[in-house]
């Protein structure tokens, strides 16, 4: 049996969990999701209409200028200060919810 000497190289490693705030974006949470993005120090440098109905905002997240549709997630890390913008199908099934307990 011959031993591959690159196979044991790399090593298996989990993702550390962590809390993250998101809300996901709706024609009835527009400005109040916009207000939250300004008052949590996330810098939103344009809003207007969507291309495909509705209004829409772009972000500024570590990868550049995101834009965010109805529909989509604005995620917030507090811990690394980051911004990031995620469909709905995608954030679902990488976070559980964590109920507020009010």
């Amino acid at each position: 049996m011959t031993i591959d000497p690159y196979d044991n190289v790399a090593e298996d490693w989990t993702i550390k969990p962590r809390s993250v705030r998101a809300v996901q974006l709706t024609e009835a949470n527009f400005d109040r999701v916009l207000a939250w993005i300004e008052r949590a120090g996330g810098d939103v440098p344009w809003t207007g209409d969507s291309p495909f109905g509705g209004r829409s905002l772009s972000i500024y997240t570590r990868d550049g200028e995101e834009t965010i549709i109805a529909g989509h997630y604005i995620v917030h890390d507090q811990q690394r200060g980051e911004w990031h913008v995620a469909k709905a199908d995608r954030f679902v099934a990488d976070h559980d919810h964590q109920p507020k307990g009010r």
